[in-house]
């Protein structure tokens, strides 16, 4: 799959099985609500806790989305998505607007 696929499969994810803030996911590696993270490793494998190169690409896409969007400085992917997932303002219509931006190129 394409980084394009995984955050449009993402996207999907969040909302058959639920979002979540704080970890991965709250139910188990394949059911259960998921993070923005565990949402795109979910949807490149199946499983939230299998991250690969794939799910690193989509990864990548969405914290320069979330980078650029927000005017964060620190580009650290690995350090913003869960920050920025689990601020207490967001919510699961801003993450699933932001992996439909990264997926398309908008911000």
């Amino acid at each position: 799959m394409t980084p394009e696929q995984i955050l449009d499969e993402a996207v999907h994810v969040i909302e058959r099985d639920g979002w979540h803030q704080g970890r991965l996911t709250s139910g188990n590696a394949s059911t259960g609500p998921v993070c923005a993270l565990g949402a795109i490793t979910r949807a490149a494998t199946g499983n939230a806790f299998n991250y690969t190169g794939e799910a690193d690409a989509a990864a990548n896409r969405l914290g320069a989305h979330i980078v650029e969007a927000c005017s964060i400085e620190d580009s650290s992917w690995w350090q913003n998505i869960p920050a920025w997932n689990d601020d207490p303002a967001r919510t699961k219509e801003d993450v699933i607007l932001a992996l439909k931006q990264a997926a398309h190129g908008e911000v």
